[in-house]
């Protein structure tokens, strides 16, 4: 396999969109089919060899690896249907970043814009920093949200996240702004940090694990009780193994509400009991 470096011969200083670096998934990789995908910057079609430098290594992994160095908030749609191999991007990032992704990785050594993995149907995201508004949501326009894979912010978030999400695994190390999980239909959200109000309204299915309890705004859900299961156990045991997120050695018990009842909704929400 191949290790593909990326490099920006100038600072990007308006909007490029990166939609087409997917194309890398389906080429033979060498200098003159990568240099040849267009890519469009400043409203103009312009070829990935005048904005790019082109570097191709030979490795032993057993996936391509595909490194973008350079970038900045102007660059949005990278990973666009993105299908397999590792991309990875040190730098922050503007939106759409995984934006109907259905496989492979995206490693990212930064912060990032709206709509990260809207509309993501497989494959895993990592952000090394913060996202902004509808991290997993539906983009306008458009009716389903994050429909399956895995994304992992290690900073916060901003509102609106996992609006209309039918699947997926979605982890926030940091803070969560307000109206998350807005009309969520499945899928699983973990946050460690503050999460904001309005979260779970129509929400119908899927799973909200808050590790802290800093609110009370859970009108619309009916209280469980306690609960203390293999469940939680081992997503933490997962947790660790992929991202070493540690857990204390004690139990942690969590306090299970069901809801929207507004709607008959069957979503559940656990609150770590403190």
């Amino acid at each position: 396999m191949k290790k593909i470096i990326l490099k920006s011969l100038k600072k990007i200083d308006g909007l490029l969109n990166l939609k087409n670096l997917s194309l890398m998934n389906e080429k033979k990789i060498n200098t003159r089919n990568i240099g040849q995908i267009l890519l469009i910057y400043k409203n103009k079609e312009i070829k990935l060899s005048e904005i790019f430098s082109i570097k191709i290594i030979e490795n032993k992994k057993e996936e391509n690896e595909i490194n973008v160095k350079g970038c900045n908030s102007f660059c949005n749609y990278l990973g666009y249907k993105w299908k397999k191999d590792i991309l990875t991007v040190e730098s922050n990032l503007g939106s759409y970043v995984g934006k109907k992704m259905q496989g492979g990785e995206i490693r990212v050594k930064g912060s990032v814009e709206d709509f990260l993995g809207s509309g993501m149907l497989g494959g895993k995201i990592i952000i090394r920093g913060n996202a902004k508004d509808y991290v997993g949501s539906a983009s306008f326009g458009e009716k389903t949200g994050m429909n399956g894979g895995e994304i992992f912010i290690s900073g916060d978030i901003g509102k609106y996240a996992c609006n209309f999400m039918r699947r997926g695994f979605v982890i926030i190390k940091g803070n969560v702004d307000a109206y998350c999980c807005f009309n969520m239909i499945s899928g699983t959200l973990i946050a460690f940090g503050n999460v904001e109000k309005n979260f779970g309204i129509s929400m119908r299915r899927g799973t909200l694990i808050f590790y802290k309890a800093n609110f009370v705004d859970v009108n619309n859900f009916i209280k469980s009780g306690e609960f203390d299961f293999s469940y939680i156990s081992l997503i933490e045991t997962y947790l660790f193994k992929e991202y070493l997120i540690k857990f204390p050695k004690n139990n942690i018990r969590f306090i299970k509400y069901s809801g929207d009842k507004n709607l008959s909704g069957l979503g559940e929400i656990f609150i770590k009991n403190i």
